[in-house]
């Protein structure tokens, strides 16, 4: 009976261990599509920057 309830522990902890990776993975391809937008985005302004001289920029 204990050989039952250990096996049933064993298996809620790693289908929870595989759900936390599944989670953290998303959480990173998320982040870094937002870091990739911003990174797009203030590239866009950098070398918009160089193409248009600002002077309020000086």
């Amino acid at each position: 009976m204990n050989n039952a309830l250990e096996r049933k522990r064993n298996c809620m902890k790693k289908r929870l261990r595989n759900k936390l990776e599944a989670a953290y993975k998303e959480a990173v391809n998320e982040d870094y599509e937002l870091y990739k937008e911003w990174e797009d985005t203030l590239g866009d302004g950098l070398e918009g920057g160089k193409r248009h001289k600002d002077s309020s920029c000086n």
